[in-house]
């Protein structure tokens, strides 16, 4: 079970019944946008979501750490896309756009970012969620990026999108656990479930991969890691 250390905002995203305008403070008035949702967010906050995302190339805001994003509603199936919320797809499905850059659905800059119940499906040749790391995110630099400690618990992840979760710059302290990846395939494109390129800034450490299911994905891991625990998938 994701732990939720900091009290933050509770912010309710519907995106079939919400309104950027309303207060997201309930399902009663929910927003309709992830990039709303981001802007309203603080330390510690909670963004429920329900329904079925079309947006792509957010960035989580400098500085803000230890959101977590909770996918609310039925529990999604491994290997359905899922037309609407519903018995075959779950009900927080989050895909790519129409646009047809490579950029991830969301990219991750800093520390403590969790998500849990989402299914995600990026664009063709980019990632669904990215996490990035500079030798600036290690210091007092506000503008520096540290995706470490993210989490991932009970999602799914539909290819054949290039990542299902990419990283960059040496992450550290990644937990996956209980995931679906699917379709990883690698047919034309460097299809790959979990990977990322190996840099001069550092390796990824201390990640920690249990039970997951790889399905229809001979390419699972593609990622130079140390220090860390790949078990039960």
């Amino acid at each position: 079970t994701l732990m939720i250390s900091y009290p933050g905002a509770r912010i309710y995203l519907n995106n079939f019944t919400g309104n950027d305008k309303n207060n997201g403070r309930s399902w009663i008035s929910p927003i309709s946008t992830m990039g709303e949702a981001l802007k309203r967010a603080t330390r510690g906050s909670v963004i429920y979501f329900y329904g079925k995302l079309r947006e792509q190339g957010l960035v989580t805001p400098p500085g803000l750490t230890d959101v977590t994003i909770l996918g609310c509603g039925t529990k999604v199936r491994g290997g359905h896309t899922g037309n609407t919320p519903g018995p075959k797809g779950g009900s927080a499905n989050w895909a790519r756009s129409d646009r047809d850059d490579a950029v991830p659905l969301l990219t991750v800059t800093q520390q403590g970012w969790r998500f849990a119940n989402l299914q995600l499906q990026g664009p063709y040749q980019g990632p669904s969620i990215s996490l990035i790391r500079d030798l600036a995110g290690e210091s007092a630099d506000p503008l520096g990026k540290s995706a470490g400690y993210a989490e991932f618990e009970n999602c799914v992840f539909v290819g054949p999108n290039q990542y299902g979760i990419y990283q960059e710059g040496g992450v550290n302290h990644v937990k996956i656990q209980n995931c679906w990846f699917y379709n990883f395939y690698g047919a034309g494109l460097n299809n790959v479930a979990i990977g990322g390129p190996n840099t001069s800034v550092g390796f990824p450490i201390m990640w920690e991969i249990r039970n997951n299911f790889f399905m229809a994905s001979p390419n699972v891991i593609r990622l130079g890691l140390a220090d860390s625990v790949i078990t039960g998938n």
